[in-house]
């Protein structure tokens, strides 16, 4: 009755057909022969051979570093099916590497540590005598993100209106997503003033402004894990002239001393300083025995001035930034000076109907004024003939006074032979 649906007795029940046989058809099966004389027996073993069949299950894994994996690959058949494993179309011997380990008759497979080279195909074949199958693998190792320092430096110099770089050299599998920071705020890749490049590895600030120094953050992240790094960016600005410092002129009495300031901001950066006078190089000079400079450039003294040491000078403090200059007009007064002076008349000769030029060059500041004496008296204007005039009239190749003479002679009934000389 088991089997009427199946099984079928033929030749007078000599013959048992039992059609599409199954693992459940497999037993001890029995036929008796009996009749008034007796009876006799035989009995069959029937084992219904079923093929390897692996179960259903996933086959795609993700491992994480220096974790454990496993791989499951149970199979059921008749017999019982034996597993193995390849990896990359190489057979696993668990005996040639220490990482991998089997249970359960090997249909569980266990990396121990998880590793980067133990990504790849993995195969799982179950074979016994009723056949074979084979069941393929996944296995990718995430690799948490992580950020190379070696070549990093946590302080950044950038000159201002430069470009500045900051490198954030993330890795990890899958290729971690990498953010930006300043101050904790998040920057935005549509900024205009900042690119982010090569997948966030490379943030630029096109013109770096003084508002741009800070600390700045790289965030590196997958699902495997997440890394940062922090940068402190400092811009260095040109040299800065002390907004307290107002001197643009300077006067002086010759022979006072004079200290000539740089008045320039102190700097964590280095900084070079050099002067110029009216324009051109002012350095130590031997040749200025009474000019000292100090030796960090930023003080001039002049020792004794003199009116030659009036002029404009101007200092220039100087980094890797650009250049700031200051200058200080400097004035010396000093009293009226002629050259090649003389208290004693100095007796001079001109032909009649001659011209003669006489020099009466002097200096000193305020610029001095000239007048002439002739015998004691004031030569001014009279008769359209006598004028006073200062330095830059003199020395002059005066035509009038030839007039001069004549006048004199006409009046005097003498020659004119010379005059005082009188600053």
């Amino acid at each position: 009755l088991l089997y009427s649906d199946k099984a079928h007795l033929h030749n007078n029940s000599q013959l048992l057909q039992i059609e599409n046989v199954d693992v459940q058809d497999s037993g001890n099966y029995k036929c008796v022969a009996s009749s008034p004389l007796g009876s006799e027996r035989k009995q069959f073993g029937l084992n219904v051979l079923v093929p390897p069949k692996i179960r259903d299950g996933p086959t795609d894994y993700t491992g994480q570093i220096n974790k454990p994996l496993k791989l499951h690959c149970a199979a059921d058949g008749n017999p019982k099916p034996v597993i193995s494993w390849m990896k990359n179309g190489q057979f696993i011997d668990s005996f040639l590497d220490p990482n991998i380990q089997f249970e359960e008759n090997k249909s569980v497979l266990i990396i121990r540590w998880t590793r980067t080279e133990d990504a790849g195909k993995y195969t799982c074949i179950a074979s016994s005598a009723a056949g074979q199958v084979e069941q393929n693998f996944n296995v990718q190792v995430h690799v948490p993100a992580s950020i190379d320092r070696s070549n990093l430096e946590d302080e950044v110099l950038s000159l201002l209106n430069q470009s500045a770089v900051l490198m954030c050299p993330a890795s990890g599998v899958p290729f971690p997503s990498i953010s930006w920071y300043k101050d904790e705020d998040a920057i935005l890749q549509s900024d205009p003033k900042y690119q982010i490049l090569e997948d966030g590895k490379v943030f630029k600030i096109i013109s770096v402004k003084e508002s741009d120094a800070g600390k700045y953050k790289c965030i590196s992240s997958n699902e495997a894990g997440a890394d940062e790094t922090e940068f402190d960016l400092d811009v260095i600005v040109p040299p800065q002239i002390k907004t307290s410092f107002v001197e643009f002129d300077r006067k002086s009495r010759e022979g006072d001393s004079i200290l000539l300031e740089c008045p320039v901001e102190e700097s964590d950066y280095p900084m070079k300083i050099s002067w110029k006078k009216n324009g051109k190089t002012f350095s130590p000079d031997v040749t200025l025995a009474h000019v000292e400079f100090s030796s960090d450039n930023k003080q001039i003294k002049i020792m004794k001035s003199q009116a030659t040491d009036s002029g404009i000078y101007s200092c220039v403090a100087s980094n890797s930034a650009g250049d700031t200059e200051h200058e200080i007009d400097l004035l010396i007064k000093a009293p009226a000076k002629i050259m090649h002076p003389s208290e004693n008349l100095t007796s001079t000769y001109v032909k009649e109907r001659h011209s003669i030029t006489l020099d009466c060059s002097a200096t000193g500041y305020p610029q001095p004024t000239i007048k002439w004496y002739k015998d004691g008296s004031l030569i001014s204007q009279q008769h359209n003939m006598f004028t006073s005039f200062t330095a830059d009239q003199s020395p002059t190749d005066y035509s009038w006074f030839e007039s001069l003479l004549l006048y004199l002679f006409n009046r005097k009934g003498h020659h004119y032979v010379g005059s005082d000389l009188i600053s």
